[in-house]
């Protein structure tokens, strides 16, 4: 079967520097449109595919070229007793992908700001990998494995590398434009959350976090705080997620809310 090309929001377009523009990103088509390496048995550069390894290189640095100008558009809350946790749970979900086990990750906590862009967004994720999850979001969760299941949901989409292929897709309308990166394109569109759906699954099953988890994720993409998606979106993110599980035998004893959760809802409740 074919696979269908994700259509991207229009207004998502490489332009003039505005309110919602993260950065510039110097010599950007190197991120986006592959590798030119030199071959010792040739006298010009060869163009080909980039291996994994490499790949990974280059996320990391598109990453760090792009953190820089969304932290400073982002409020950020400095809490590390939370985000230490919150890394801890991510980090046992890449230790089971290969694309991400070498990858650093960073966890960061982020309050909505309508002016920002991403207000009813509840996390984002960036290529390198890092993560910014919103204050709001995170003092309505009430169970771990939820919280896992959101964490998951962005490693895949970083392990898909969803976030450059968008800016190639974008790119490609807009050879001529300036490398300036719209906040906005971070904003997940349903057809990427649905094609992270599987890979999320696995790696809660294989990290022994309860998977239905996920479920409760998406049900709050229906509620009105959350509306970056339609709630036809979130109830196909639904059916999606209870087909990836019944491909997986039961857990037993999955990760439901450990103690070292239940401690930190208390802190949670104070940002």
């Amino acid at each position: 079967m074919m696979e269908q090309p994700i259509e991207y929001p229009s207004g998502l377009t490489m332009q003039t520097q505005d309110a919602h523009s993260v950065s510039r990103i110097p010599a950007w088509a190197l991120f986006l449109t592959g590798l030119v390496l030199n071959s010792s048995c040739a006298s010009q550069p060869v163009s080909r595919e980039p291996t994994r390894a490499e790949l990974a290189q280059l996320d990391i640095r598109l990453g760090t070229e792009l953190s820089e100008g969304l932290e400073a558009m982002l409020p950020l809350e400095k809490r590390p007793e939370i985000t230490v946790f919150l890394r801890e749970i991510g980090v046992r979900l890449t230790e089971k992908s290969e694309e991400l086990r070498s990858s650093p990750l960073g966890v960061q906590l982020f309050k909505r700001a309508h002016d920002a862009g991403v207000a009813d967004v509840p996390i984002l994720s960036i290529p390198g990998v890092r993560i910014y999850l919103s204050t709001e979001y995170l003092k309505t969760v009430e169970t771990e494995s939820e919280l896992a299941g959101a964490l998951a949901v962005e490693l895949a989409r970083v392990s898909l590398r969803q976030v450059p292929k968008r800016l190639q897709a974008i790119s490609a309308t807009s050879p001529d434009s300036p490398a300036v990166v719209d906040i906005r394109v971070f904003r997940p569109v349903e057809a990427e959350l649905v094609e992270a759906v599987p890979r999320a699954v696995e790696l809660l099953y294989r990290t022994g976090y309860d998977p239905r988890g996920l479920v409760e994720y998406w049900k709050r993409w229906r509620t009105e705080e959350i509306t970056a998606i339609p709630e036809g979106g979130a109830n196909r993110l639904i059916r999606e997620t209870y087909r990836a599980i019944a491909r997986y035998t039961p857990l037993r004893n999955p990760v439901v809310r450990s103690q070292e959760f239940l401690r930190l809802k208390q802190r949670i409740a104070g940002i």
